[in-house]
């Protein structure tokens, strides 16, 4: 929640900001890293955790012929030729 001066190399000036966006990434073997991010301000990791499969999947089961979770079209299309690759994640 605190504030920082920092400087801004790409507008060469020293700025006043806070660390506002929340950045989530998902790496091969289900591990997801978040990191605390802000304009000009250095990225600060804040959480590293490993998925794991849900048997059910992502859909969590069918209820009355429909997905639990609605997806477009097409990518329902997909996951339903392709699945998911569980095992690459």
């Amino acid at each position: 929640h605190e504030g920082g001066r920092t400087y801004c190399d790409t507008s060469r000036v020293w700025i006043d900001d806070y660390r506002k966006n929340l950045v989530m990434g998902l790496a091969p073997g289900g591990v997801v890293k978040t990191w605390l991010m802000g304009v000009c301000t250095d990225a600060i990791e804040v959480s590293r955790v490993q998925g794991r499969i849900v048997e059910k999947g992502p859909d969590q089961g069918r209820t009355n012929g429909r997905y639990a979770l609605e997806l477009e079209p097409e990518s329902r299309a997909y996951i339903d030729k392709f699945g998911i690759p569980y095992g690459s994640w």
